[in-house]
């Protein structure tokens, strides 16, 4: 992330929420407000505030981290690397009971419910993909192969099969 200058002596750091063409934010995680969090999680060097017991009911991942006596646990700010601040931002939302998928973010909300063992994100966007996406099925599956989402092919491979029996039928 490179930083803007909003006067020749100071420096502002500047995340992909405040692009000019992201979507606004339904929720903001940056407040750092002691009332509406218990713990930090950085993200891309983006500080998100949250409430370690809420992503512990969402997540596996997460109620190991903070309540089965991990390092994690103990310190101030906990780094999670290898995913995005948008991801992470979209998964909060998801949990808060905000919905903001689109296919162009899909994947990455996939990515890191699948890793978190999140089963109400991923089912929010299973829903998703198969109601309202407009990915190719041939895309959806190799989203399902990628995360191992067997209901996801399942559903994509049974829509091939009606598809081709309708064929067969149309044909004769």
């Amino acid at each position: 992330m490179a930083p803007l200058s909003s006067s020749s002596t100071s420096r502002k750091r500047v995340s992909w929420a405040d692009a000019p063409n992201s979507q606004k934010k339904p929720m903001d995680f940056s407040t750092d407000d002691p009332a509406h969090y218990d713990g930090v999680v950085q993200v891309e060097g983006q500080n998100f505030y949250i409430c370690k017991h809420q992503l512990a009911r969402q997540s596996e991942f997460f109620r190991n981290m903070f309540f089965q006596g991990f390092q994690e646990s103990k310190k101030d700010v906990i780094e999670l690397k290898e995913i995005t601040g948008e991801s992470f931002q979209l998964f909060l939302e998801l949990i808060s009971g905000y919905n903001r998928l689109s296919d162009d973010n899909i994947e990455g909300i996939t990515k890191i419910s699948a890793m978190w063992q999140a089963d109400i994100p991923l089912g929010k966007f299973l829903k998703f993909l198969m109601k309202k996406s407009e990915l190719l099925d041939e895309e959806k599956l190799i989203l399902a192969d990628k995360y191992n989402l067997a209901t996801l092919k399942v559903s994509l491979l049974a829509r091939v099969q009606r598809n081709e029996i309708k064929i067969t039928i149309l044909a004769a």
